[in-house]
């Protein structure tokens, strides 16, 4: 396995260096099967996860399961997700009887914390509860969006998720300098 991806480095790096010195448009004749080289990292894929699912059930279980949580948080639109959603339909955690971890920590925690820090998984989560619209504008949100404490630390607020709230850096700006008024 070593000597064959030495072996793959040095073709390659000697096929480069062959259509720089001669000049030839012998890589511009490659992207013209694009298509077929979709199809086989696609089919390459398959095969992959067909082989992890043969070699250890349990663990693909485990796997898809995850998967499924992170499509169900991704910033995706409704029809990509429908598209996805009926392959992984049967691994929901409606369906299993194993307690999803993450997400019940994700509700449960910060609920003693005093610290002004949230997780990126946990701003991720409650973005995707409110379907990444802001909380107060009801906009998309940007890559840039802040999470806000509905009820402030200071006031006896905490860092669970009901205390929480997506909002755009201009409706965050605003809530921030009206409390502090």
């Amino acid at each position: 396995m070593y000597m064959s991806s030495q072996f793959w480095i040095i073709f390659i790096c000697g096929f480069i260096l062959y259509n720089m010195y001669y000049e030839t448009n012998l890589l511009k004749n490659i992207t013209n099967y694009k298509k077929y080289y979709k199809m086989a990292i696609v089919v390459a894929f398959g095969l992959g996860a067909l082989k992890i699912v043969k070699s250890s059930p349990n663990m693909s279980y485990e796997n898809m399961k995850t998967l499924h949580q992170f499509i169900q948080c991704m910033p995706m639109d409704r029809q990509s997700k429908d598209l996805l959603t009926p392959f992984l339909s049967s691994m929901t955690p409606q369906n299993s009887n194993y307690p999803v971890r993450s997400i019940q920590t994700l509700h449960t925690s910060g609920g003693k914390s005093t610290k002004r820090c949230v997780s990126e998984t946990k701003k991720k989560y409650v973005a995707s509860l409110q379907n990444w619209k802001c909380s107060k504008c009801h906009q998309q949100l940007s890559a840039w969006y802040e999470v806000d404490h509905k009820k402030r630390l200071e006031h006896g607020g905490t860092n669970e998720l009901n205390n929480l709230e997506a909002l755009c850096r201009e409706c965050h700006g605003e809530k921030t300098a009206m409390e502090n008024l």
